[in-house]
């Protein structure tokens, strides 16, 4: 999806909750993760959580983030702007309030950078990635230039919860932001393994989250995976994506890894039975 002008533009209202989008098959898959899995389902002490979401695509997690905490505070980073022009009708036709949304890329720096899309207009770019030496030769794939920002420019405050889906950038944007780490509560990270990109290193990642106090979960598919299974697929594979849940009370992740799920599972079922 590089220009909604060129593609029918879709709307649906769900709970509520109005969507616009390009492609049905993905607004599926993206709902189904989001509302029905709730693949970003988080527990706050607080009725007005502060959210950094980078990689919010166009707001399907910024929708249900207001659906679950209604006066959060979030602030959204997208950096194609095709895609952000979406974000922008999701976030102003469901009249949220309390969202700030950045069309830019979170990166090590501020300024500009190559980011590479899907070259077609009826399929979303769900694998924009500023990562050259994944999808920087393929076809069916472009560069265009996009704003970048420092992510610890806007933690000024404490994080309760921040989501990266960001493509292969997962390291150097943590890395960066180190010194804000001790004020992030949460965060559910999708880590993108690919064998072209070695800025993007799991041992590394991790050891660095856990020296500022976050303990892990992993999982794909809301299944739960030990360190095992993830260097087993890892080597397996020449590309590898799963989830890693961290957050500083390792009870709270136990929670939300183990319990939250088969929760969750059980209220679909019930749902699907009563239609």
């Amino acid at each position: 999806m590089n220009d909604t002008q060129s593609s029918t533009l879709l709307t649906e209202t769900i709970k509520d909750v109005t969507f616009s989008y390009i492609n049905k098959l993905d607004f599926d898959y993206l709902h189904d993760a989001i509302f029905k899995v709730e693949e970003y389902r988080f527990s706050s002490r607080t009725r007005t959580p502060f959210i950094l979401d980078c990689g919010a695509n166009i707001g399907m997690s910024v929708l249900y983030f207001k659906t679950l905490y209604p006066q959060a505070k979030i602030i959204a980073f997208e950096p194609n702007p095709a895609t952000f022009k979406l974000l922008e009708l999701n976030v102003q036709q469901n009249n949220l309030r309390d969202v700030q949304l950045i069309n830019a890329a979170v990166a090590d720096s501020d300024g500009a950078m190559e980011f590479y899309i899907n070259d077609d207009d009826v399929n979303w770019s769900l694998s924009d990635t500023g990562i050259r030496n994944i999808y920087g030769g393929p076809a069916g794939w472009k560069a265009i230039s996009v704003p970048k920002v420092r992510l610890s420019s806007y933690i000024t405050q404490p994080v309760d919860f921040m989501k990266l889906d960001i493509e292969g950038m997962e390291e150097i944007v943590v890395r960066e932001i180190e010194q804000n780490l001790d004020r992030i509560e949460e965060i559910r990270l999708e880590f993108h393994h690919h064998v072209a990109n070695n800025d993007n290193d799991l041992d590394r990642l991790l050891a660095l989250l856990s020296r500022h106090g976050f303990t892990f979960a992993y999982e794909r598919d809301r299944k739960i995976l030990n360190m095992r299974q993830i260097q087993h697929s890892i080597g397996k594979n020449q590309s590898y994506l799963f989830i890693v849940l961290a957050h500083r009370l390792r009870h709270h992740v136990w929670w939300q890894s183990r319990v939250v799920p088969q929760v969750i599972r059980v209220r679909n079922r019930i749902a699907r039975r009563w239609r």
